[in-house]
């Protein structure tokens, strides 16, 4: 009777360790899986995020392109507005990317001068001011520094698109040159 409850309780034992390891292998599998669809999810967000920083950088370049050849103080003040709006913009879309806020530090210094100078131009304007020709010098200044983030966030896309690689890895070789130009 001893032999068969100890042989009893072996079985038991076996039996809970194989429920158990079971049990663990399924856990893992789903915690596994939860991972992935994670690293999936907020990958999506920082694409989404590239890609509206992109849109929000080429609209800020189109709109001071059209803030130096401007001719009235109302179609400037319009302009310069929407430049105050697609800069803010971007700097929103720029905070959610998954870079250290020291190599972003330039380029969201540079996005919020041009939000700034471009809301105080807006305001010369709506007074029916007209901008200097240093007014017109410094936006000039500031669409080339914007073609060359343009250009350097359309590199990063598409270099991230031919390699199918991750943001923060793709980044990495491109983090001297984001937007090095402080205005």
């Amino acid at each position: 009777m001893n032999k068969y409850l100890s042989s009893m309780k072996k079985n038991y034992i076996y039996g809970i360790l194989i429920i158990l390891l079971i049990a663990s292998i399924i856990l893992g599998y789903f915690l596994y899986k939860e991972k992935k669809e994670y690293a999936i999810t907020t990958q999506n967000q920082y694409n989404f995020a590239l890609y509206e920083l992109i849109d929000y950088v080429q609209d800020l370049e189109n709109y001071l392109a059209k803030a130096t050849i401007t001719s009235t103080p109302e179609h400037g003040a319009e302009t310069l507005t929407k430049v105050w709006r697609e800069a803010n913009l971007a700097q929103v879309y720029l905070a959610q990317l998954p870079i250290s806020s020291n190599e972003l530090s330039n380029t969201s210094k540079f996005l919020n001068q041009v939000s700034e100078y471009s809301y105080s131009l807006s305001r010369k304007n709506i007074y029916n001011e007209e901008l200097t020709q240093e007014d017109l010098d410094n936006l000039k200044e500031l669409h080339e520094y914007s073609k060359e983030l343009k250009n350097t966030l359309n590199q990063l896309a598409t270099d991230m698109n031919e390699r199918k690689n991750k943001l923060g890895r793709t980044y990495k070789r491109y983090k001297d040159c984001f937007c090095t130009t402080s205005w």
